[in-house]
């Protein structure tokens, strides 16, 4: 279809409504002839020119456009400046983060440091690796991390020996692999055992198997952890090595200061993170039923004297069960003891994960 031209003259008018009845009629499919009213408003509205606003209408406008432009900008320009008010915020708040992580990093390291040279001295005694599978040396390399965590958030860090740890060994090998920066921990790492570091005098091993409860601990002492997770329980594996060196053991005093819970399976089993994390709590608070609390999960079946009985509650306690308690105070006694009643309930080192 052609276009049409509106020419500006006379007939120009005339010449574009005949054109659009055409354009009608054909898109419509008509061939009679329209009404007067229909080529009438066809008419109109082909010739009726869109009519300019007044000079002041436009002006109204165009202020208006303006106005929204600059309110527009204004928006742009206050979200901008939010926008680098909370970035500046941020990089501050992570300067003074990182200011302040770095000043409790040093002072970590500082009490760490304290430790090792004032500190308890509590050693791992690594020297038992080969009575360990390849997964039991992993789980005793994650108990050391965990242990060590609990001695960096210490108010007073012990000092941590890992004794008869031998560098080419396996053991070792999953301390590094299974610690991250364990190669730069604040501990003592020796290939020398307990007996070659320290005074025979000074050494204290604690066994599951021995019948003598730690009723304190002694700055002066030497107390071993016996670094073992063993899987099947090799009974008096820790108490027949102490023996052997003529060594003086020593067990927790869980049976003096826990009770049973009633109706709940009792089990003593620790990890030795847990046994280190009671000597360490003992060391700061001296009260042995709130360091037992921390080291031994309520799921054994153990919960502190001082959370289940009244003072006139635990004597009675004592005085009904004392035969339930193991109070040997020499290794003659509790020698006695073991022959006669034998030890069914004591901690031990295990695979145990906190």
């Amino acid at each position: 279809m052609e276009s049409a031209v509106t020419e500006r003259d006379e007939s120009g008018c005339e010449k574009t409504s005949e054109l659009a009845i055409q354009i009608y009629d054909s898109s419509n499919n008509q061939h009679s002839e329209m009404g007067n009213s229909e080529k009438e408003t066809i008419y109109m509205a082909t010739t009726q020119k869109e009519k300019r606003p007044p000079r002041s209408e436009r002006k109204r406008r165009r202020h208006e456009e303006l106005l929204l432009r600059k309110r527009e900008n204004r928006k742009k320009k206050k979200m901008e400046m939010k926008e680098r008010k909370r970035e500046h915020a941020e990089t501050q708040s992570d300067d003074a983060n990182s200011k302040a992580g770095m000043r409790s990093r040093e002072e970590v390291r500082q009490r760490c440091e304290e430790g090792m040279k004032t500190g308890q001295i509590i050693c791992i005694d690594c020297s038992l690796e080969h009575l360990m599978s390849s997964k039991e040396k992993g789980k005793l390399a994650m108990q050391v991390g965990r242990l060590y965590g609990s001695n960096r958030r210490a108010d007073k860090p012990a000092h941590i020996y890992l004794t008869g740890l031998k560098k080419g060994g396996q053991l070792y090998q999953e301390m590094v692999n299974k610690n991250s920066g364990f190669e730069n921990y604040l501990i003592d790492v020796a290939e020398k055992t307990h007996v070659e570091l320290f005074p025979m005098d000074r050494i204290v091993y604690l066994s599951p198997d021995s019948c003598i409860p730690l009723d304190d601990i002694d700055q002066e002492k030497v107390y071993v952890i016996g670094g073992l997770v063993d899987e099947g329980i090799k009974k008096n594996a820790t108490q027949d090595r102490a023996l052997e060196a003529h060594i003086p053991t020593a067990r927790l005093p869980i049976q003096e200061h826990m009770t049973r819970q009633d109706g709940m399976p009792t089990s003593l089993v620790l990890a030795v993170n847990q046994v280190f994390d009671i000597l360490l709590n003992f060391t700061q608070t001296r009260d042995w039923s709130r360091a037992l609390a921390v080291g031994v999960p309520r799921r054994k079946g153990f919960i502190a004297h001082s959370n289940a009985f009244s003072n006139d509650q635990r004597e009675d306690h004592n005085n009904t069960h004392g035969n339930e308690h193991i109070n040997a105070h020499s290794n003659e006694k509790s020698n006695k003891h073991c022959k006669a009643h034998g030890n069914k309930e004591s901690y031990t080192h295990s695979n145990e994960v906190t």
